[in-house]
């Protein structure tokens, strides 16, 4: 796969590759914090369960900053709110405070 000139992304389109390189940026704690930020906020409108996996992975880290945290909590619950396919109430029992606060924000603005 080659880098197209000036392009973030590759010459491939498809989903799997965007979805792939989102988890990059997410997982990147070198990468710049807003680029993490969107990537989370992205994600959240894709529905695959290893993305799921990976955003509740990441907001369950209590080493990662809070900002990152609600978005990942903003991107879980905006699945769940979407699919409703999965129990939502572990998953606010694993993750980090900020990521339950910006869940149970989305929940109750539903």
């Amino acid at each position: 796969m080659k880098r197209l000139p000036g392009a973030l992304m590759t010459d491939d389109d498809s989903q799997s590759s965007h979805a792939g390189f989102l988890l990059t940026v997410l997982a990147d704690k070198d990468e710049d914090a807003c680029l993490r930020e969107n990537a989370a906020v992205y994600l959240g409108h894709m529905d695959d369960p290893m993305i799921l996996a990976a955003l509740i992975c990441l907001a369950s880290d209590a080493d990662q900053y809070d900002r990152l945290l609600e978005r990942c909590g903003n991107a879980i619950a905006e699945t769940w709110d979407r699919n409703r396919d999965f129990d939502i109430r572990p998953v606010i029992d694993q993750v980090t405070e900020p990521a339950r606060e910006a869940i149970r924000g989305w929940l109750n603005s539903k």
